[in-house]
Order: C-alpha cells, then structure tokens, then sequence
C-alpha cells in the first residue's frame, strides 16, 4: 500500500510540473536547426581579422635591439674602413671604442625603456632616448682616449663622423619603426584578440 501511495504522488507532482514546462517552451527564442553553425556579419569580420598573424612585442623589441646594434657597429666600421683603412690598413685598437660604444648605447636604451612598446609608439620620445643614449656612450670614449694621452692614436675625425652617422642612421630606424607599429597597432596585430561568439 505504502508503494501504491508513493507512485500516486509522484504521478501527481508530474502532471503538475509537465504542463508548467511545457508553458515555459514557448517564451524560448526559435533559433533555426543550423543555428550553432551560423556566424552574425560582425562576428565573421572579427574572425577574418584575426587571420592576420600577431607580433610579439618581446619579439618587436629583441629585434629592434639587434637592429639598432647592428646599425652602430656597421657604420663604424665602414667610416673606418673608408676614411682610415686605406692609408694605414686595419688598427685592431679601434674595435675596443667600436663595440664597446655600442654595446653600452644599447645598454643605455635598454636601461632608459627605450625597447618597450609604448616608447616604440612615441616618435618623439623614443628619439630623443636613443640619442642621447648614443652621446652618452660614445663620449666617455673618445674623452678616455684624449684624457689617456692616447688621443693620437685615434682620429677624431672618425669619431665625429661615426657619431652623426650612427645618430641618423638610428634617428631614421625609429622614425620608421614608430610609423611601423602604430600600423600594426591599428590593424591589432600588437594586441592579444579574441571573439566570443555566443547564443
């Protein structure tokens, strides 16, 4: 009797419960059967731009480094091997101001957050960075050399030509970077994107 009782309530509480769903159906939305495999015009036009591929800014930055590296160190060595390797051949003491200057320039943007992005997005401060990161470097070593009693043994006037070279050459890679990466920015290639796409 005990179980005839119990499946009476609980065919009861069905019958009370069922029509209550049922009557709840009917304020859902009706979505057509392929629903879940359609894409609104907005939605397809954020995956399209997301296609393009993202650039690291570690990356942007570590390649900006040896850029600018680079940069330094050629133009050095080709004011030396244009103004001065002809008539005295090759002088091995210009490599210690040579790479020495330019490893601490770069140390010197370095340490100034010249390699983070939002310095890449300012033109004017970026540049402004950069350059007088490079005076810093490159004085203390022409100074060192007259300071030393050394002076004769370098020519200043590689020393002059390499510091204008060296700053217009990277005044001219920051400006095109800085017009660079607000492009990228624009187009959000510099930006981690993602698109929820939702019911």
């Amino acid at each position: 009797m005990a179980a005839l009782a119990e499946m009476t309530h609980r065919n009861d509480t069905l019958n009370i419960i069922a029509p209550r769903a049922v009557g709840l159906a009917e304020f859902a939305p009706a979505y057509p059967a392929d629903h879940a495999a359609q894409l609104s015009a907005v939605a397809r036009a954020a995956a399209a731009g997301l296609s393009r591929r993202p650039i690291s800014p570690v990356l942007l930055a570590g390649l900006a480094r040896m850029i600018e590296l680079s940069l330094m160190l050629a133009s050095g060595a080709a004011l030396y091997l244009w103004l001065l390797a002809p008539e005295a051949g090759i002088d091995w003491r210009y490599a210690a101001p040579l790479v020495g200057a330019s490893l601490v320039a770069a140390l010197l943007i370095q340490a100034g957050r010249g390699y983070a992005l939002s310095a890449f997005r300012a033109s004017s401060l970026q540049l402004a960075r950069v350059l007088i990161a490079w005076s810093i470097a490159l004085t203390p070593f022409a100074a060192g050399c007259l300071i030393a009693g050394i002076g004769g043994d370098y020519s200043t006037a590689w020393f002059g030509a390499w510091f204008l070279a060296a700053g217009v050459l990277l005044s001219a890679f920051r400006l095109w970077l800085s017009a660079t990466v607000h492009d990228w920015t624009r187009a959000g290639r510099l930006q981690r994107r993602a698109v929820i796409v939702g019911g």
